[in-house]
């Protein structure tokens, strides 16, 4: 009862009529704090570009090698509102736990900063190799959202404290390229709903949808002569490309 009473409350209100309405999207709550359904309650709403949907986001990371087959070697699982880029760490950090850090690893646009980059190399000897691009989000044509205005920089204490009274827990003068810059950063539980315990059941599917995935493939790349095997992945053919 209590799910079902959030799910109303997160999508329908009384007008002054004592009506019973619908929310609008720009009424709801922030898609992190809510579920569309009383059926899903770890799944969120997200928009990416043109697709938008109420689950999870899936991150797989695969092996790229010449001769072996490609299996899926680490499966992160987050809720949908949390981006692509925003995983890229963890990944990193759970790769080198598992002592199966790569030396290079190839992302798409979305996981790769220069401070990424150079977090890689410093921490854990990986190059991380995709395309660097400007940033096209609405704050930064607009100028809305959490601009510089909305930090406060203490520079003695080298803390950066948000609006919001929060204080950064890390401090770092990367050089990229002859160029330092200083690199905060603050708590995860500050910034993110922890996804670990809610979506514990959703990760354990897709980690063994990653190992059918990897069966599948080490079957086909035994059983299959040489001429016939499936062709690569796109993962295969673009380090074969920068190689």
């Amino acid at each position: 009862m209590e799910i079902l009473r959030q799910v109303w409350v997160h999508h329908y209100y009384w007008d002054t009529h004592g009506c019973l309405r619908r929310c609008d999207g720009h009424a709801l709550p922030p898609a992190h704090l809510r579920f569309d359904s009383p059926y899903g309650t770890d799944a969120h709403y997200c928009l990416k570009r043109d697709t938008a949907w109420s689950g999870y986001r899936v991150h797989l990371t695969e092996t790229c090698d010449t001769d072996p087959p490609e299996v899926v070697i680490h499966v992160a699982t987050t809720i949908a509102p949390v981006q692509d880029g925003e995983i890229t760490e963890q990944i990193h950090d759970d790769l080198a736990d598992a002592r199966l850090a790569p030396a290079g690893h190839v992302v798409d646009a979305a996981y790769i900063t220069p401070a990424r980059i150079e977090r890689a190399r410093r921490v854990h000897g990986i190059t991380l190799l995709g395309p660097v691009v400007p940033d096209h989000s609405h704050q930064a044509r607009s100028g809305g959202g959490f601009d510089t205005s909305a930090f406060a920089v203490d520079w003695d204490n080298e803390q950066v404290t948000w609006t919001r009274g929060q204080i950064s827990q890390q401090w770092g003068p990367p050089r990229i390229n002859g160029h330092d810059y200083i690199q905060t950063r603050f708590d995860k539980a500050t910034c993110l709903a922890c996804p670990d315990r809610p979506l514990a059941r959703t990760h354990v599917q897709h980690a063994l949808t990653a190992l059918a995935c990897n069966l599948t493939r080490v079957a086909d790349w035994i059983a299959q002569p040489t001429a016939s095997r499936r062709r690569s992945t796109r993962f295969h053919s673009l380090c074969t490309a920068t190689a």
